[in-house]
């Protein structure tokens, strides 16, 4: 009887951890699934918008060519401002940082890859 019992434990587990290897499966999927939607979205809201002829010169190549994410006039921009200046305690944004916060916090899809800095390094 007793051995029967720890059988039907034993089992038990078994079971739940399937079940918990199956739930992991199946979230994995569904991040993946996001992922893929999020990435046809970007395609798809990148192919939406009107062209802008850019031409590069020199090494530095700058495509924060919208003046509406230069502006500090913005609803957020009291409040970035001030995080900024007393969070961060910096004065000025560096190229482009400017265009990018206010691309992000306009409610624009934005991919943004620029440097980490002199002495950042990834590893």
């Amino acid at each position: 009887m007793l051995m029967m019992m720890i059988m039907m434990m034993m089992m038990m587990m078994m079971m739940m951890m399937m079940m918990m290897m199956m739930m992991m499966m199946m979230m994995m999927m569904m991040m993946m699934m996001m992922m893929m939607m999020m990435f046809v979205t970007v395609v798809v809201a990148a192919a939406a918008l009107a062209p802008v002829k850019v031409s590069f010169m020199g090494s530095d190549h700058d495509d924060g060519v919208c003046p509406l994410f230069k502006l500090t006039n913005h609803p957020h921009s009291a409040n970035m401002l001030n995080v900024f200046h007393k969070v961060f305690g910096l004065k000025t944004f560096r190229k482009n940082q400017l265009e990018a916060v206010n691309a992000a916090l306009l409610g624009n899809d934005c991919f943004v890859l620029m440097p980490t800095g002199s002495e950042s390094r990834l590893s």
